[in-house]
């Protein structure tokens, strides 16, 4: 993504929305989803994660954009049981991605009926506070994810540049 300064982003996003017709709080999570699924494909070169795919509410925005219901958390299917999925998933963002970085917060919440894990990731832009986002790491189950062009707008117009195409549950499953 392009260096623009936090106080520059938070104005050019306040602009986008506005000039597109777009909820503000809305595309400010698009940026987070997104810039997660770069530090996310960062750690599949890297050789941190085999794979991973987005499923849910965010693998839906990202190919119908706001033509899907808002969500506000990330639901990520990894390999591995709980502790394992859990430790992969801090090191890759660990990576980083351009100017933006990641904190796990501490005491993630396990869903053992779900076998999922529940964590709140701090997203920094610059060093400075972005957004926070919850993220569901269940079990990688499908073997052949969709690969997905995002559908968001607005993004070129903020001088971010886009990761893609981005790993999302095969929409037959998704849908079912």
């Amino acid at each position: 993504m392009n260096p623009v300064p936090k106080e520059r982003l938070e104005k050019t996003l306040a602009r986008v929305a506005r000039e597109q017709g777009l909820d503000q709080e809305r595309l400010r999570r698009w940026v987070s989803f997104l810039a997660m699924c770069g530090v996310l494909e960062r750690a599949i070169r890297d050789g941190i994660l085999s794979r991973y795919y987005l499923k849910g509410g965010v693998a839906m925005e990202l190919r119908f954009a706001g033509a899907a219901r808002a969500t506000k958390d990330l639901d990520l299917g990894l390999d591995g049981d709980r502790a394992y999925r859990l430790s992969s998933f801090a090191a890759a963002l660990g990576l980083g991605f351009d100017d933006f970085t990641f904190r796990l917060r501490p005491q993630p919440r396990h869903m053992e009926l779900a076998d999922t894990v529940r964590v709140e990731v701090a997203i920094l832009y610059r060093t400075r506070g972005w957004q926070t986002v919850d993220v569901d790491i269940g079990p990688a189950g499908a073997e052949d994810p969709d690969l997905v062009d995002p559908a968001i707008t607005g993004l070129t117009e903020m001088g971010l540049s886009v990761t893609t195409p981005i790993r999302c549950l095969n929409l037959s499953e998704q849908v079912a």
